[in-house]
Order: structure tokens, then C-alpha cells, then sequence
């Protein structure tokens, strides 16, 4: 097979060779047909993930001389393009510890990718995941968290459905969980939902976390329901992304829920940015790079 790539030059040799175990699909797919769009989509995914590792590399570095998290989050996403959500779940999953984690909504995989490398560097740790699959805006052939590589693999569990039939069921096998990252579909019912029944499992200092949280008035809502309960509360605005011509840019989220005794876990911060509700109007002064597949940012 290398020898028919290599008649279609040395370039692609080198590239099926470099991304053979990372997307053999993509690499066999081109072997046989000559492919291109296939190696390419395996190329850029290469390229994105080496951006990731990077990151966190630089978010690593943050934690040890135990730097602010905020300004850790926006140096590694303007410096490497990677969405701030992303490098916030990394972040709250490094320092907290967090070793159950349920995410909604995969996609590309940026979170997905974020949060397992987390807990690979940890030693510890498990994701479950649930997506329904529809691969929206993905690239021809790629599935669902095509981003996260084969050594971050061992420690993900994928379910393919709606959260309305499979969150439920998942929260009550696993029991107790130290995290829930909501990125599913951005609807009024289904927010609430998942943000209801990911507290109800949430252990005491555990982390409850969503994207998105200025498309309804689900978040507000929710934390004033549960302030009592709240000890940390954080909001931020995300990067620039193309689809903000249509949307507003959108803000990300988490809070600790109150932790009884005492926790040796890193300390959170306690800052939220003024939301003036679904739909808000961002201030687009704010110069940051968006955020792409591929090599560097745009």
C-alpha cells in the first residue's frame, strides 16, 4: 500500500505513514480510492491534536505555579486556537481531580479530548459520554469525537441517543459523579433537565458545567434555584467562532456544588460576568482569535 501512495508522491507516503494508527480509516480509504478529502481530514485532526497537547502542556505549566485560571484558559486558547471551554474542563479536571465525568455532546471532540487528556495526566479517571449522532457539521466520513486519539480511548465510554432517554439511566449505574459538562442541545427543556438531573448525582464539591449558557435562561435560573447550595460560581465569554454572525457569542459556565467539611481540592474562583439573558448582546471588541481544525489559529 505505501508503495501506491508513494507513486502518488513522497508527501502522501509520509503523511499515511504519519497518521496511519491515529486514523487508519482515513489512511486506507486514500490507499484504496486516492481519497484526498479522507487524508486530509487526518492531517488537520494530527494537526489539531499536537495544538491540544500544547495547551494543555501550557496549562500544566499554569497549575504548577499555581497561576490564575482564568488568565490560564484565554493565554492557551489565544496562544493555540483551542476553544476556552475545553481548556476550562481540562483545567477544572486536572485540579480537582475529578474522576467520574459525564459530558452531553461530543461533536468534534474538543471537550471530549480535553477532559480524558486531563485525567490520562492524572492517572485516574473515566468519561462517560452521550451524543445523538447527528454529526453536524463534521467532515464527510469523520465520526463523532473523531479529534480523540486512540491512547485517550481506554478511559471513554460513548453512548449514542438522546439524553432525555440515556442521562438518567447512565447517572444511576455510576451513582455518585464529581462532574457534569452539558453541551448538548441548547433548548430551554433540555438544559434544565440535564442541569436537574446531573445535581441530583453531583457529589458535594463536584463540578456542574455548561456551554452556551446565554442561549436560554436555564442557567440563571437553575443557580438561583440552587444558591444555597453553590460555593463557586464562574462564567466566561468564549472565543470568537464563525457561526457569531448568527449567534451571540457564546458564554461558558460552571459552579462547585457547597462541599461539607473541609476539601483539600484547589480552591475555585467565584466570578460572574454580567449575562444580561438568552440571546444577550456580546461586546465584540474583545480581540481574540477564532478557533479552527488544521494547523494554526485563525
Amino acid at each position: 500500500m505505501l508503495r501506491r501512495a508513494a507513486r502518488r508522491g513522497l508527501g502522501a507516503a509520509r503523511a499515511v505513514r504519519r497518521h496511519a494508527l491515529s486514523d487508519p480509516r482515513a489512511c486506507i480509504s486514500y490507499l484504496l480510492t486516492g481519497d484526498d478529502p479522507a487524508l486530509h481530514r487526518a492531517t488537520a485532526a494530527s494537526a489539531t491534536r499536537r495544538r491540544m497537547r500544547s495547551a494543555a502542556d501550557m496549562m500544566d505549566e499554569a497549575i504548577s505555579r499555581s497561576g490564575e485560571m482564568e488568565q490560564a484558559v484565554r493565554g492557551a486558547s489565544d496562544r493555540y486556537g483551542i476553544p476556552r471551554y475545553a481548556l476550562l474542563w481540562y483545567y477544572l479536571v486536572r485540579t480537582r481531580k475529578a474522576r467520574t465525568v459525564v459530558e452531553t455532546g461530543v461533536s468534534f471532540g474538543f471537550s471530549t479530548f480535553m477532559i480524558l487528556a486531563a485525567m490520562d495526566r492524572n492517572g485516574a479517571g473515566a468519561l462517560h459520554s452521550i451524543d445523538d449522532g447527528a454529526k453536524i457539521g463534521l467532515p464527510d466520513g469523520a465520526g463523532v469525537g473523531y479529534l480523540v486519539d486512540r491512547p485517550l480511548r481506554r478511559r471513554w465510554h460513548l453512548s449514542t441517543g438522546d439524553t432525555a432517554a440515556l442521562l438518567e439511566p447512565l447517572l444511576a449505574r455510576l451513582g455518585t459523579i464529581d462532574m457534569f459538562v452539558h453541551d448538548s442541545a441548547h433548548t430551554e427543556d433540555v438544559m434544565s433537565f440535564e442541569y436537574d438531573a446531573a445535581w441530583q448525582r453531583l457529589r458535594p464539591g463536584g463540578i456542574l458545567a455548561s456551554d452556551d449558557v446565554n442561549v436560554t435562561a436555564s442557567w440563571d435560573r437553575f443557580t438561583a434555584a440552587h444558591s444555597g447550595q453553590i460555593d463557586s460560581l464562574f462564567t466566561m465569554q468564549e472565543m470568537a467562532r464563525p457561526s457569531d454572525s448568527e449567534y451571540p457569542r457564546p458564554i461558558v459556565a460552571f459552579c462547585a456544588r457547597r462541599a461539607g467539611g473541609d476539601d483539600s481540592r484547589a480552591a475555585l474562583p467565584r466570578k460572574a460576568d454580567r449575562v444580561d439573558g438568552p440571546g444577550a448582546a456580546i461586546d465584540r471588541a474583545d480581540p481574540v482569535p477564532s478557533y479552527s481544525l488544521g494547523g494554526a489559529a485563525s
